[in-house]
C-alpha cells in the first residue's frame, strides 16, 4: 500500500506536506504520564489521594444537590452512604498497590507527600469509626512505610 496514493485522493500527498510517513516513524513508542495510566502506581495512589482528600467537598455538594430536591430525604443517611461510596473506592485504588514489589514501594515512596499522609489519616480514622480495624491495619502499613521512607530521606540529606 502507498500511503501517498491515499494522501493523493485527498489533494494532498506526504511529500507535500514535508512530513515523513515511513513506517519507523509510527512506531515511536507514545509514553502516557504515568499519573494518567490507569494500570500504573502512581495512578492508584493519586486516585486515593484525591477521592479522600476531596471528600469535604464531594460530601457538601451532594447534601446541597438532596436538600434542594423536594422529596423528603434523610440527609445523614444519603450522606453516610456517600462517605462509604467514596472510602470503599478510594480503598481498592490502595489495594492494587504491593507493598512486597520493589517498584510499587520505589514509586510509593517517590510519591510521598504531606497530602498523602492526611489522606492515609483520614481513611484510617473512617475505618476506625465503622469498625473495620483489617483495613485499618492494611493503610498503617502504608502509614508506617511513607514515615519510614521520609525518614530515609531525611537522613540522607
Amino acid at each position: 500500500m502507498d500511503i501517498n496514493k491515499i494522501f493523493g485522493k485527498f489533494g494532498s500527498s506526504s511529500k507535500d506536506e514535508g512530513f515523513d510517513y515511513s513506517p519507523s516513524t509510527f512506531n515511536t513508542p507514545f509514553t502516557i504520564p504515568l499519573e494518567d495510566d490507569e494500570n500504573h502506581p502512581v495512578y492508584y495512589i493519586k486516585r486515593f489521594e484525591t477521592l479522600i482528600l476531596n471528600s469535604t467537598s464531594y460530601h457538601d455538594q451532594l447534601l446541597s444537590f438532596f436538600d434542594k430536591s423536594s422529596e423528603e430525604l434523610d440527609l445523614e443517611e444519603i450522606k453516610s452512604a456517600s462517605k462509604r461510596m467514596l472510602y470503599e473506592g478510594a480503598f481498592t485504588y490502595l489495594k492494587k498497590i504491593d507493598l512486597q514489589d520493589e517498584y510499587h514501594l520505589k514509586i510509593l515512596s517517590d510519591q510521598t507527600t504531606p497530602q498523602l499522609e492526611i489522606a492515609l489519616n483520614k481513611a484510617i480514622k473512617y475505618n476506625e469509626e465503622n469498625e473495620e480495624y483489617e483495613k485499618c491495619a492494611f493503610l498503617k502499613e502504608f502509614l508506617d512505610f511513607l514515615n519510614f521512607s521520609s525518614y530515609l530521606n531525611n537522613k540522607k540529606k
